[in-house]
């Protein structure tokens, strides 16, 4: 497998390179008209569910030939794995915002609810990529994409926590941010299902009992 990850200074966050396209934009504009793109395929998901998805409809969208989203990308399929790939570079960046260095145990669990309401804030508000990650069930492509995100994130989760925990809780404190970071996937599918009134409470309720498991440890 081709090495994805190019390592920041936040915690060692790594950051993906997405390697579901065809070409990298080496300009402003075409990275311009690739994020167009990302969009468009992020709003037809989000209209139309997974089965809307198509060049073709994405190219509308966009106000683009769908020549130009082949310059990127070779289908539909390779479309989603880099659309969603993406959108976990996108929450990484907006995470790692977040994880800022802590000097007590109670200040790093105070991040790690920051980082869970990052995650969950964009989950809430791109609907498309709530569809997209709950179409990634059915790909066994898309599973692995989700599942190194998580093990990416666990990583810094741990990194932060360890210093206050003991390094002999290291294994069990990255198993518990596995756990929590990769199930709070089907917490955000969770979120197409439920009414508004009803987010807030479960999402609060979620990173509870996360941060709780976590200071018993």
């Amino acid at each position: 497998m081709a090495e994805r990850y190019a390592t920041s200074s936040v915690y060692g966050v790594a950051m993906t390179m997405n390697p579901y396209l065809r070409n990298v934009p080496q300009q402003a504009r075409s990275t311009e008209r690739l994020h167009r793109i990302y969009d468009a395929t992020g709003r037809v998901l989000a209209d139309g569910g997974i089965e809307a998805l198509s060049i073709t409809a994405v190219a509308t969208e966009a106000g683009i030939p769908p020549a130009s989203v082949y310059d990127y990308v070779a289908d539909s399929r390779a479309l989603l794995a880099a659309f969603v790939t993406q959108r976990f570079d996108d929450s990484g960046h907006e995470m790692a915002e977040v994880l800022v260095p802590a000097a007590t145990l109670d200040e790093a669990l105070a991040n790690v609810r920051k980082v869970f309401r990052v995650y969950f804030d964009l989950m809430r508000r791109d609907r498309g990529f709530r569809i997209a990650i709950a179409a990634s069930q059915a790909d066994d492509e898309l599973v692995r994409i989700s599942f190194e995100d998580s093990q990416r994130n666990a990583g810094h989760l741990r990194a932060m926590l360890v210093p206050f925990l003991g390094a002999e809780s290291e294994q069990e404190v990255l198993d518990r941010c596995l756990l929590a970071v990769h199930l709070s996937g089907a917490a955000a599918r969770m979120l197409l299902m439920i009414d508004d009134a009803d987010i807030d409470r479960l999402i609060a309720t979620y990173i509870d009992v996360f941060v709780a498991n976590i200071a018993s440890g």
